[in-house]
């Protein structure tokens, strides 16, 4: 009788350690199952449009989360011109020049003031959705952008006009935005299928303004 019960109970684990292994692969697959997605954006000619943030939102999902990062100044540029972060997130500008700057924003998403410094800066916490400019009190012709999400999937297209995501499938808002956008595009809903897929979208930009203003160093 003790070797029966033995083998009973060798069989009830076997069973139950099998049935744990089905439950967890399931779960792997639920959690795992992404597509990589590619999104191509062009401006009204058909080229390759770098700078344009782009957002993906599903009902139900929550925003990113918060992170650091950094906007430099560097031969009396911002780099990057452009950047897209979670709403939360802080940002430290470090001036990478010998020449000191005055970094500002007015604009009503983030309204602050670094006043004139070398190396680093103070951080930063963009606290509200919207479109943030930068500027240089010092340095008129120093511009750049944060755009302040709540959407869970955002980037910023490359110099070949494209940006990537690991997306799991279903339908998805998409918003994008340009500093030099004509006018705002509305969302639009997409499909993102069990394959993975490149779509191409076109976005009308104006010629980038010249440059007029006077450069003074400090």
């Amino acid at each position: 009788m003790k070797e029966v019960g033995f083998r009973i109970m060798v069989l009830g684990a076997a069973l139950l350690a099998g049935l744990l292994g089905s439950m967890a692969t399931s779960v792997q697959a639920a959690t795992v199952a992404t597509v990589a997605w590619q999104l191509r954006v062009k401006d009204g000619e058909g080229r390759p449009l770098a700078d344009t943030v782009v957002e993906l939102s599903q009902p139900g999902v929550a925003a990113g989360t918060p992170r650091k990062t950094s906007v430099a100044q560097r031969n009396k540029t911002f780099v990057p011109y452009v950047t897209v972060v979670p709403t939360g997130s802080t940002v430290v500008f470090p001036n990478e020049d010998s020449v000191r700057h005055h970094v500002y924003s007015f604009s009503p998403a983030k309204t602050f003031e670094i006043p004139l410094y070398h190396g680093d800066s103070v951080p930063v916490v963009f606290d509200k959705q919207g479109v943030v400019v930068l500027g240089c009190n010092i340095h008129d012709s120093m511009l750049a952008y944060i755009v302040v999400s709540d959407a869970p999937w955002q980037a910023v297209s490359d110099a070949s006009g494209v940006v990537k995501f690991d997306l799991p499938p279903g339908t998805y808002q998409l918003k994008l935005w340009h500093p030099r956008q004509q006018q705002p595009l509305p969302e639009q809903a997409i499909e993102v299928g069990s394959d993975a897929a490149v779509q191409t979208i076109s976005l009308p930009v104006s010629a980038p303004k010249p440059v007029t203003t006077m450069d003074y160093s400090y």
